[in-house]
């Protein structure tokens, strides 16, 4: 979402603009739209959000190359006529479709959790990791993009019409600069080889850092052929299906029971758990996990 401190009225270079009062203070506001992007003029400045991708292509499943981010912040000056390439950038989602062998949902039910981040599935179907407070400034969006172009009745590339396409975005919600690690963050940055090269490698990271389920099958060569040696892989197994938030909540009931009173117990407890569940994390190589995990590394490339 760029915004440009430029004071010059934009609304005769909208689509369908309007203006609205504010009835409180009188000061007046500009809404609009410019190749797809919503446009929003007051007294503070313009600010436009919207997808770069789909106001340069028409849609946002083409990749967009740096040279495209270019041509866009660039197309984008010409349309309003401001200096877009000085606007500041107070959300950013970086992202690329991927074109998969197997329907989408079975890919996003492999992705497990992510350290310090919550796992949500939505109605949709798209899948969600969620900053752990109120505050959401980084999010993790995993979601099948055929769908949604055919839903909203967005074009897509020939060739792909039939295509099993996920969609996997980074998103910075604030602070974009600090979590970018950059000093600031404007448009004239999104064209920038190092920081594109920086988000590329962030998107690959953030990937990587989540965990991955096994759906095929189980490693039992190490399982000692004892009813304890089994019993204790099966509860492995079962840990290893569940998530962080699950297991601290067990881990919780049983502290207000009191069955284990003093921290030394509770400790020990979280390691045999930990124990049994490293023991069943070792799966047969799940051959969808392997194809996403190198469709990423390729397009990281």
């Amino acid at each position: 979402m760029p915004r440009t401190w430029g004071m010059q009225d934009v609304g005769r270079h909208l689509e369908s603009a309007r203006e609205l009062a504010d009835t409180s203070t009188g000061e007046m506001h500009t809404y609009g739209s410019c190749g797809g992007l919503k446009v929003s003029q007051n007294s503070f400045g313009v600010e436009v959000s919207g997808s770069l991708a789909k106001f340069l292509h028409g849609e946002n499943i083409t990749p967009m190359d740096l040279r495209g981010a270019a041509d866009a912040v660039a197309k984008l000056s010409d349309a309003l006529h401001l200096r877009m390439n000085e606007a500041k950038v107070t959300r950013l989602e970086f992202g690329r479709t991927l074109e998969v062998s197997r329907p989408v949902p079975y890919y996003l039910q492999r992705l497990g959790d992510v350290p310090r981040m919550r796992r949500g599935v939505f109605e949709s179907g798209a899948l969600y990791y969620l900053n752990k407070g109120k505050e959401q400034t980084k999010v993790l969006a995993f979601y099948n993009k055929g769908d949604e172009a055919r839903t909203s009745g967005m074009a897509i590339p020939a060739g792909l019409e039939s295509s099993n396409l996920l969609r996997y975005e980074l998103r910075f919600c604030k602070r974009v600069a600090q979590q970018a690690k950059a000093r600031e963050v404007t448009a004239a940055t999104l064209c920038d080889g190092r920081f594109y090269r920086h988000m590329v490698d962030l998107w690959r990271d953030n990937y990587f850092s989540i965990s991955k389920t096994n759906k095929t099958g189980y490693d039992m060569e190490n399982v000692k052929s004892t009813v304890s040696g089994v019993f204790e892989w099966i509860a492995g197994v079962a840990l290893n299906r569940m998530d962080t938030e699950e297991i601290s909540g067990l881990i919780e009931a049983v502290e207000r029971s009191g069955k284990l009173p003093d921290r030394m117990s509770r400790a020990r407890l979280k390691r045999k758990l930990q124990d049994i569940a490293a023991k069943a994390g070792a799966g047969v190589p799940d051959e969808l996990i392997k194809e996403l995990d190198g469709k990423v590394r390729d397009a990281a490339k």
